[in-house]
């Protein structure tokens, strides 16, 4: 098993840096979208079904503080944002059925975020939809994006929480920014990651 260590730099009360002792880590994620929450999802099943020799500690390193919904379905993206097709091609219908069982079950709440942003062409489209979420009739619609990357979010949460109980992995998410990923002379990798009160932080695989 390789296994990959990093190193912060921390501000010091005086104003200078110090280290700290290095993370290691047997698997890091950089960047933490929609894409590295599917790959962690069925990592982390696979885990808890397949149990390994010794806990895996696995790492997150993602620069936006909304991890694991991706740009179109976090914070970065307007409430009011629409997913640009139905949801019947958005999703394949295995995880689309998950995720239709989420929205029935946290329809009073879910929308509250659009509700209390929207304009008048938002008001028009929960006039017109309404009644199609009170009957679970998803879809047909074009869903605001949020409510995806708050579904994406939760699971991994829930993901994460079981395969800790399970004392299969350990699960750390860093925000910060990788600069780069350099390899050295003995089959070894830095990873780079410029933090703004931190500068200089390192990850090394071996």
């Amino acid at each position: 098993m390789s296994h990959i260590s990093t190193q912060r730099q921390v501000i010091s009360a005086l104003g200078g840096h110090e280290c700290v002792q290095p993370r290691e880590y047997d698997l890091v994620f950089v960047g933490a979208g929609a894409s590295t929450s599917y790959v962690l999802l069925a990592l982390l099943d696979a885990l808890v079904e397949q149990r390994p020799a010794i806990p895996l500690a696995l790492c997150v390193v993602e620069r936006a503080p909304d991890p694991f919904t991706g740009v179109p379905y976090g914070d970065r993206s307007a409430r009011t944002s629409l997913l640009i097709t139905a949801l019947r091609d958005f999703l394949p219908d295995r995880e689309r059925a998950s995720f239709v069982e989420w929205l029935s079950a946290n329809k009073e709440w879910v929308f509250d975020e659009f509700l209390s942003a929207a304009g008048p062409f938002s008001d028009r489209w929960w006039s017109r939809h309404e009644a199609e979420i009170r009957r679970d009739e998803f879809d047909s619609l074009f869903l605001p994006r949020y409510t995806f990357g708050e579904y994406l979010t939760r699971r991994i949460r829930d993901a994460v929480a079981r395969a800790e109980a399970a004392g299969v992995a350990t699960i750390e998410v860093v925000q910060d920014d990788v600069a780069s990923i350099d390899p050295d002379m003995t089959n070894s990798a830095a990873l780079d990651a410029i933090d703004a009160l931190a500068p200089g932080d390192d990850v090394r695989c071996r």
